[in-house]
């Protein structure tokens, strides 16, 4: 990253630390917390034993559902976390800390709610538990930012109003680095019931906005230095236009679209109007020529 782009990232984090505490400031009644996804953050395991999250109060939300596991350090590497950021002078070194890794990554977001951590944490893990079409169970990762919107956008308004009730506020650092918010509302008693049971339609639109997310994680895996010359929306944005433009070529593996994403950074998007494309794209794909490491 270049110094120019470091710079630009330092004033948008310290701009969006601002602007959190004047959102969280807007509710004293409530408790300010930070939900953090550890999987995307390197030793988070080891993080909140050190300053600056030496002094908070943490618990992992599989341990809030699995009480037995509370005393134990199983998975901790991985799991999701429920932060007490505390209040006033002595949070901000949290959140300052929580904004950066949210500038970094897409595996923080904050809460204003006055329930008591031990309880939020065990609402929040209930919420983990879905159930797709076949009764099959699965680990919902909403605690990822890239995720929740995808979620809350499937459900019914009534279903997404249940599942946000856990906070009078819910804030995300979006892919433009933008401070953006979950539509909320508190209720004391929780209505919602785990599994949460998704249709088959519901399943087959998650996969479809999830789609461009699984191209880019190749891309970074397989041409991380070409891709990494966007910034981090850009990327988001540059994969979605590449599908549709890959599409509209009626190329729809997923070798097709890589293929074409990494020539349009080779060389540009307009490379693609050439109508000898779909068939150089299909001759590379094919090979694996342009998508291996």
């Amino acid at each position: 990253m270049t110094d120019t782009r470091l710079g630009l990232q330092d004033t948008a984090a310290a701009e969006i630390e601002v602007a959190l505490r004047s959102k969280l400031i807007q509710y004293p009644q409530s408790d300010w917390y930070a939900l953090v996804d550890a999987a995307q953050i390197a030793d988070f395991g080891k993080s909140i034993r050190r300053a600056p999250l030496k002094s908070t109060q943490h618990i992992s939300l599989f341990n809030a559902i699995r009480p037995e596991t509370r005393n134990t350090d199983a998975g901790a590497g991985a799991a999701p976390y429920l932060v007490s950021l505390g209040k006033g002078p002595s949070a901000a070194h949290a959140i300052a800390y929580m904004v950066q890794n949210a500038m970094e990554t897409h595996a923080i977001s904050w809460l204003a709610s006055p329930l008591p951590i031990q309880e939020l944490a065990r609402r929040l893990g209930s919420r983990t538990e879905a159930q797709l079409s076949g009764n099959m169970e699965v680990l919902l990762r909403y605690y990822d930012t890239r995720v929740l919107p995808n979620v809350l956008s499937v459900l019914t308004p009534g279903d997404a109003a249940i599942f946000s009730s856990i906070a009078n506020a819910w804030w995300y650092v979006d892919r433009d680095n933008r401070l953006c918010s979950y539509a909320c509302n508190f209720t004391e008693n929780d209505a919602f019931v785990p599994p949460i049971a998704f249709s088959q339609s519901q399943e087959d639109m998650l996969t479809d906005l999830a789609f461009p997310d699984t191209v880019l994680a190749h891309l970074k895996e397989s041409q991380n230095d070409l891709i990494s010359r966007l910034g981090r929306g850009e990327q988001h944005a540059f994969v979605k236009r590449l599908i549709a433009r890959t599409r509209a070529l009626q190329l729809n593996s997923i070798a097709e679209i890589l293929t074409c994403c990494v020539i349009a950074l080779m060389e540009g998007e307009e490379s693609l109007e050439d109508m000898s494309m779909k068939e150089r794209v299909s001759s590379f794909a094919g090979n694996d020529a342009m998508t291996e490491k």
